[in-house]
């Protein structure tokens, strides 16, 4: 069960990225029961993989399941709410409301679930990467709080409203700019916790540089899409197809944070921290 699990957890970000994007899911009770049963099957599996393998009382362990635990806690929330959910611009006002709620909770509990981390590596011996990358991850944070707190009470205002008011509108380009430094940051942060784990062996060398890698492409094709989020149809080419659009999707950054939750999680329960 625990190496099912593990596949298992491997696999949500596929799977969750796939029902939520079928908007034909989004029908009463279906996307209900959908999300329910998937959360249920993540929350069951973090649990089997999250069992030590033996009594202990090591408290490095726990600090380091726990940091895992939280690290995959956004994606949880995406799979019980998300279900058939779409873009931005296919969901009701309502749905984006409790989108940006979603999105506000992801960030704090990923941000939180980085501390651990730091603190766990600290305690380790490490502490040049990990502190950059503690740095970074509470700016990003910050940052993401910030925003998702702005677009939280945007779509407020609409459901009590029945409209977009234009002050809150001329404000979206101002507010892209924290989007663009939670992104970035998140990615910077990323690279420098892949680098912490390699020097204390908790992550393999070609392990290691695969993330660091992956994190610069992305900080890259960021930079080079721009500060300001992409108004969709206002390219020719669909969504899907731009890697700079897809990179800076508000929970895009949490991808491979989620994947080291996952393998921060079997270390401490099988091998101890």
């Amino acid at each position: 069960m625990r190496r099912v699990s593990y596949l298992f957890l491997c696999a949500i970000p596929v799977i969750v990225g796939l029902l939520t994007g079928i908007r034909a899911l989004r029908v009463p009770v279906l996307h209900d029961v959908l999300g329910m049963l998937l959360f249920g099957l993540i929350v069951s599996s973090i649990w089997w993989l999250a069992r030590p393998a033996c009594d202990s009382r090591d408290d490095l362990a726990s600090v380091v399941r726990a940091s895992g635990i939280l690290l995959l806690l956004p994606t949880a929330l995406i799979a019980l709410f998300w279900v058939g959910l779409a873009t931005p611009w296919e969901a009701t006002a309502s749905e984006n409301k409790m989108r940006y709620a979603v999105l506000l909770a992801g960030s704090i509990s990923a941000t939180v679930g980085l501390v651990l981390l730091k603190e766990a590596l600290t305690v380790s011996g490490e502490r040049l990467f990990s502190t950059l990358a503690f740095a970074a991850s509470l700016l990003s944070g910050a940052a993401y709080v910030g925003w998702t707190s702005f677009q939280l009470g945007d779509f407020a205002l609409r459901l009590g409203s029945g409209s977009l008011s234009p002050a809150v509108a001329s404000m979206n380009n101002v507010f892209d700019g924290l989007l663009f430094a939670a992104s970035a940051l998140a990615y910077a942060a990323t690279a420098a916790f892949a680098s912490a784990l390699a020097r204390v062996g908790w992550l393999g060398r070609n392990g290691s540089r695969a993330y660091v890698a992956l994190s610069l492409v992305a900080l890259v094709l960021l930079m080079l899409r721009g500060v300001s989020f992409p108004i969709p149809g206002g390219d020719p080419e669909p969504w899907y197809t731009r890697p700079g659009f897809i990179v800076g999707i508000p929970a895009a950054p949490w991808l491979m944070p989620y994947f080291l939750g996952v393998l921060l999680i079997r270390r401490a329960s099988v091998n101890g921290a």
